[in-house]
């Protein structure tokens, strides 16, 4: 991951870190996910076109506050490489609760 962008939308706005690489096969995974007994439960913004892998740096209320930060952290040309071992299946409630329900090991560890 090695690209910071901003984004202001009707669904919030956010700074964004965004890869370059492998953006096809996360979009696949997810998908993938949302099968079978999940496949009611996936959002409409989470569709092949607008979906954007990404790690959120930052989630705003104001646009001064977006675009302050978007600012400061324009300039980081650092990557932030990992791999992935483990995923989490988390249940968020109306209240913003966040409850992991699933811990799947991607690894032989």
């Amino acid at each position: 991951m090695n690209h910071i962008i901003k984004i202001d939308n009707p669904l919030g706005m956010y700074i964004f870190l965004v890869s370059k690489e492998g953006i096809e096969d996360i979009k696949t995974l997810s998908s993938k996910l949302y099968t079978g007994i999940l496949e009611p439960y996936k959002p409409e913004w989470l569709n092949e076109k607008t979906f954007l892998p990404h790690m959120t740096m930052g989630n705003f209320t104001s646009k001064y506050d977006l675009d302050k930060a978007f600012e400061d952290v324009s300039v980081i040309q650092e990557s932030f490489t990992t791999m992935v071992n483990k995923v989490f299946v988390e249940i968020i409630h109306e209240n913003e609760d966040s409850i992991i329900d699933i811990e799947v090991n991607l690894s032989n560890d």
